[in-house]
């Protein structure tokens, strides 16, 4: 019975100890994400994006921010568009307004002017007297 109780507990430490690892790397990933975006190294950000994407697919900011790393980054610039529509469709009523614009702007690049006039407009609602 001991032996049981023993197991147990060895296993319950272990699980715990996984996940907190896992939490602390998150934390890390999204901070190296971010530092490689403001630093304009795109290639890097979207693999450290790619990394947190596959951990939490319905996270909207890692899907916003990795969108806004394949926009800028010039090359194979029509998948920020997923990632774009992947952040509208994970966030809850306190939608970021600027997945709109950039929603817009990268409809306009492939060449959906149409639904870039749809969201540019949904931008604009967010937008207060020239603010």
């Amino acid at each position: 019975m001991k032996l049981k109780i023993l197991f147990t507990t060895l296993v319950f430490i272990f699980v715990a100890g996984q996940s907190f690892s896992q939490e602390i790397n998150e934390k890390k990933t999204l901070k190296k994400a971010q530092k490689y975006l403001s630093q304009a190294n795109y290639d890097q950000a979207k693999v450290e994006y790619g990394k947190l994407i596959k951990n939490d697919p319905s996270n909207s900011l890692y899907h916003f921010e990795s969108g806004i790393a394949y926009y800028n980054s010039f090359y194979k610039r029509e998948l920020a568009l997923e990632q774009f529509e992947n952040a509208l469709k994970a966030s809850s009523s306190d939608t970021i307004a600027e997945i709109f614009y950039y929603l817009g702007k990268t409809n306009q690049y492939v060449g959906n002017f149409k639904e870039a006039k749809v969201n540019y407009l949904k931008f604009q609602s967010f937008v207060k007297d020239n603010k």
